[in-house]
């Protein structure tokens, strides 16, 4: 049986993102943050990830305190063949 919900007990609209605090990128330097950084991006993206070579940069954004967003930068290869030839 179908129940219609009192006034009451209507759920609110979810407010937007532009009323509500902005997104926040900031890069990591705690080995702990590193970690979760490394464990997520091999957990969700779609070509794996085994880690960054080299010098790399580790981003998050974070929206009221979640994580929403990861991106990661690394240095070129010093030596790669079949560029080099």
């Amino acid at each position: 049986m179908l129940r219609i919900p009192r006034k009451s007990e209507t759920l609110r609209r979810p407010p937007r993102l532009s009323e509500t605090a902005h997104p926040r990128g900031q890069v990591i330097w705690r080995s702990t943050e590193h970690r979760r950084w490394d464990r997520l991006v091999a957990t969700h993206h779609y070509l794996s990830f085994r880690c960054l070579f080299g010098q790399a940069l580790r981003h998050v954004d974070t929206w009221e305190g979640t994580w929403i967003a990861l991106l990661g930068w690394q240095s070129a290869a010093l030596q790669l063949n079949a560029r080099d030839r």
